[in-house]
């Protein structure tokens, strides 16, 4: 067994731990890059463009939506978009503080938590969408509500038509009979109750769908992105707008 001196086994820890601070600032670089890489494939295989880094310019365009009303300081990165016929879409990373100055706080005690999740935006004139939100019951917190009814002037829209429905969502919005008229005649409510953490946001022509604060891997972004695609069909060409 080696007898090494006490000054011998602090070098010895040192380097250690130079060497584990090495491997880790290569892992942590190289998996954004190697995540852009990726990405980047996937949007020239879907005839996307790409860009790694975003302008603003969604956060801005979509900024009637609730998510993205509170993201000031938001984080556009990975960038995907493509023209479809009359409608223009957007596959994107973006980080954002969950609890941002706007927000109502129960104290003067300021919390800046960041997330980072896969957002898919759709813009299309053939939408016209009332001012909704969808999303998981088990997520929703009496500060978010108050921030949708406070910021926003939305009002909880109950669906007991529809319990499994409501057992997991909640529904915010204005103009109720609109939007019971989705939920009920759609098919919306059937492909939520499918895809549990399935979040939905919609004003005017603008769509916004999103897993709750989850950034999908590279290989599963183009499922998401079909999945995403038939949110979007079944509002622009559902029975809703009969």
């Amino acid at each position: 067994m080696l007898d090494l001196a006490p000054i011998q086994i602090f070098f010895l820890l040192i380097g250690i731990g130079l060497v584990f601070s090495g491997v880790s600032m290569v892992f942590f670089k190289a998996f954004p890059e190697k995540r852009s890489n990726h990405l980047k494939d996937i949007a020239f295989q879907l005839g996307f463009s790409f860009r790694e880094k975003g302008d603003g310019s969604i956060t801005r365009d979509f900024n009637t939506l609730p998510f993205f009303h509170s993201c000031k300081n938001g984080l556009e990165e990975n960038v995907m978009t493509k023209g479809m016929g009359e409608a223009f879409v957007a596959i994107l990373d973006f980080t954002r503080a969950l609890q941002e100055d706007d927000l109502p706080k129960e104290s003067d005690e300021e919390q800046k938590i960041t997330q980072t999740q896969t957002l898919i935006c759709f813009k299309s004139n053939h939408l016209d969408l009332p001012q909704f939100l969808i999303q998981p019951d088990r997520y929703f917190d009496l500060l978010y509500a108050r921030y949708l009814e406070e910021i926003f002037n939305l009002q909880c829209i109950e669906c007991q038509t529809f319990p499994v429905f409501s057992q997991y969502f909640k529904v915010y919005g204005k103009n109720d009979s609109k939007i019971r008229k989705i939920i009920q005649n759609s098919g919306i409510n059937h492909l939520c109750e499918k895809e549990k953490d399935l979040c939905i946001e919609g004003n005017g022509n603008n769509l916004l769908v999103y897993r709750f604060q989850k950034q999908m891997a590279p290989q599963e972004t183009e499922l998401f992105f079909d999945l995403a695609h038939q949110v979007h069909n079944i509002l622009e060409y559902g029975n809703w707008t009969l």
